[in-house]
């Protein structure tokens, strides 16, 4: 796994910082056209989950302990990840920047003429 990371981020020209925000809105962005459903909650946590795991096995890798490993780089990778997908979550739950929320009078179907 470790071998592919630094093959994407040479061949990128990314650091692991920015690898960290492009993959988490491009797996948000998948999983939410794969639901149909920009307001669920499942895209983001497909994201918390993919994260977590990769966290883990850089858990595992590095042996440093829990309390390292907790304040070195997985607080900064876990914010730089889930920033933007939680935006987008709460944007589009709670606004209708994206314009997908429905108003409650049409919420059936179209203006009828």
């Amino acid at each position: 796994m470790d071998e592919l990371k630094t093959l994407v981020e040479v061949y990128t020209g990314l650091g692991k910082d920015a690898l960290h925000i492009h993959f988490a809105l491009l797996i948000y962005l998948i999983a939410a056209a794969a639901f149909k459903d920009s307001r669920s909650i499942l895209p983001w946590l497909i994201v918390l989950a993919v994260e977590l795991c990769n966290e883990a096995l850089d858990l595992k890798r590095h042996h440093d302990g829990l309390l390292a490993w907790l304040w070195d780089e997985s607080i900064k990778d876990l914010w730089n990840t889930m920033l933007w997908p939680t935006a987008l979550l709460l944007l589009t739950r709670y606004t209708n920047i994206f314009g997908v929320r429905q108003c409650a009078s049409n919420a059936g179907g179209l203006d009828k003429m």
